[in-house]
């Protein structure tokens, strides 16, 4: 697939803050928020929307929408053309501009959240990084705090809402003075053949040097060889392929309809797994150890979760695209049996899959 790339610039300019030197703080700090600079194309078939909203409040958890001037929420806006009821076009996004913010004493903390939503039809990757003054990394602004949550946005499959959230909170009262820029690079996932040592039995036998190199946040598992042949990920008892794992979000192909025992045995630095639709059962120990395992995508194919497949896991999300006849087992309650509602709720989804880990789940 040919790769594509969407780049959104997120312009955050000029954060000063000021205080007498009785101590009195300044009240506005200016922030520029300037949403696709330079007026950018983006290539035929990924189709995206975002808009935005600014909060402020006295902590993370205490954020309140500033919606008493129009310029801190961003409408909806589109790369395309949706008049005829299909997505069409290729057009550059109008900036958001959203000029000062107040930052008060007992409101030290802002969040700009940007709401993504893929209308394409494949899913798309997406990258955010943080500069300050066009090239220095952000950790250079020692007084200010800064947060965001890359995962939520790094893969969005067609027809998802993802949200990111970049959280800044003043630390301290010395004054800040410099451009803070956000870019997104939105891409097609991709396989990436060098990353994988493949044998001449069409077997995925482990991870290469230039992948523990990249480092890639999201690793594409390959179900067929660059010539087109099926190709299967070798495990043995008590080990790995995949052992030197370092990407936070794996996403397996279409192609599959079984994976090995192990095959992610103790990758810890897993947090969020997609498993192709065709997999019919999660074999045994498959996501044993992953401690920060949090997220999980299960097709409608699939009809059995075998013991411990998500053994000392950290799962707080279980989406099961089909929720339909779900049933757990274990030693001291025998068989329950969960109702669709039950199971499409993801994070009631993951607290019954925990809940059966030592032994099993099955469909009906």
């Amino acid at each position: 697939m040919k790769r594509t790339k969407l780049l959104a610039s997120l312009m955050m300019c000029v954060m000063c803050l000021s205080f007498l030197v009785v101590g009195v703080w300044a009240t506005v700090v200016s922030v520029n928020f300037n949403l696709n600079a330079g007026l950018k194309y983006y290539p035929e078939g990924i189709y995206v929307e975002l808009s935005g909203q600014v909060y402020r409040g006295s902590s993370a958890d205490n954020l309140t929408a500033l919606t008493y001037d129009p310029r801190f929420t961003l409408e909806p806006i589109t790369n395309y053309d949706n008049s005829t009821g299909e997505p069409s076009g290729n057009f550059p996004m109008k900036s958001w501009e959203i000029g000062s913010i107040p930052f008060i004493p007992t409101e030290k903390v802002v969040k700009i959240e940007v709401t993504v939503v893929n209308h394409s039809e494949i899913a798309i990757l997406g990258t955010p990084s943080i500069l300050v003054d066009e090239n220095q990394d952000i950790s250079t602004i020692t007084n200010l705090s800064v947060t965001e949550n890359k995962l939520d946005v790094a893969y969005i499959q067609a027809g998802d809402t993802a949200v990111y959230e970049l959280i800044l909170e003043v630390t301290d009262r010395a004054e800040i003075n410099n451009t803070l820029s956000v870019s997104f690079d939105f891409s097609v996932p991709e396989v990436n053949y060098s990353y994988f040592t493949i044998n001449f039995s069409n077997q995925i036998t482990g991870l290469t040097q230039a992948y523990i190199d990249d480092s890639p946040e999201v690793l594409v598992i390959p179900a067929y060889s660059q010539t087109g042949e099926a190709l299967t990920i070798s495990t043995s008892t008590g080990s790995t392929t995949l052992s030197s794992l370092v990407s936070s979000i794996v996403v397996i192909q279409e192609g599959y309809t079984s994976l090995p025992s192990n095959a992610f045995f103790n990758c810890t630095s897993l947090e969020k797994v997609y498993i192709p639709e065709g997999v019919t059962t999660l074999p045994t120990d498959i996501f044993r150890g992953c401690t920060n395992l949090e997220t999980a995508y299960l097709p409608a194919s699939l009809t059995g979760i075998n013991t411990f497949a998500f053994g000392y896991t950290s799962l707080k999300q279980v989406y099961f695209a089909d929720p339909n006849g779900w049933r757990g087992y274990s030693s001291s309650t025998g068989t329950t049996y969960y109702t669709a509602e039950e199971i499409s709720d993801p994070e009631n989804a993951a607290t019954i899959v925990l809940k059966h880990a030592a032994y099993s789940m099955s469909k009906s």
